[in-house]
């Protein structure tokens, strides 16, 4: 499944089921759903989240939506992800929000990201990730007022981005360092 071998899951899945006779799980479930989502089969992935409850009495968790959002995300089909998410039973985690506003930046539709970034930051206004993710969706779109608006608000809160950190080897000695340190005695070279 994780290479993307939908037909090759699906017979198996198949076997599990009918020749087996071995109850598929939410885990079982999860992996099919994420399958589709990668191969890019909305039908079929949708089909397995349907079956979940309808034929075997499993509830959706928190990833299980997330991977639904994902599925329909990363199809385009933004309008039928943020339902998925308003459809939840419980309220959507860090994780739903988060898989919605990638979408939103990938396919560039600014007003369901802000939705999304400002469910994210109630979740955890301090979390500079989640702004980071919105002002890359406006700069994504060539939005660059609504970059600069992100940093001012990351500002305005005491919201640092965190740095990178990169690890290197030289000469059997493991050096670190993040963007833009000029402390290294190396920095120069």
């Amino acid at each position: 499944g994780n290479h993307g071998r939908l037909q090759d899951s699906l017979c198996l899945f198949r076997e599990m089921v009918e020749e087996s006779g071995v109850r598929p799980d939410q885990i079982t479930f999860l992996k099919m759903i994420s399958t589709c989502c990668h191969v890019g089969d909305v039908d079929e992935g949708v089909r397995f989240f349907r079956s979940m409850t309808e034929d075997y009495g499993i509830q959706p968790q928190q990833e299980h939506y997330a991977c639904v959002v994902d599925l329909f995300g990363r199809a385009g089909r933004l309008e039928e992800a943020y339902e998925t998410v308003k459809s939840m039973p419980f309220p959507p985690d860090a994780g739903v929000w988060g898989t919605l506003l990638g979408a939103c930046r990938l396919h560039k539709n600014i007003e369901l990201a802000k939705v999304a970034s400002r469910r994210l930051m109630d979740l955890d206004p301090r979390n500079s990730g989640y702004y980071v993710l919105m002002s890359n969706a406006h700069a994504n779109a060539g939005e660059w007022g609504g970059v600069t608006e992100v940093r001012s608000l990351m500002k305005e809160r005491g919201v640092q981005k965190i740095p990178a950190t990169s690890w290197i080897e030289i000469n059997k000695i493991t050096h670190s360092f993040v963007s833009g340190d000029g402390d290294h005695p190396e920095f120069s070279q």
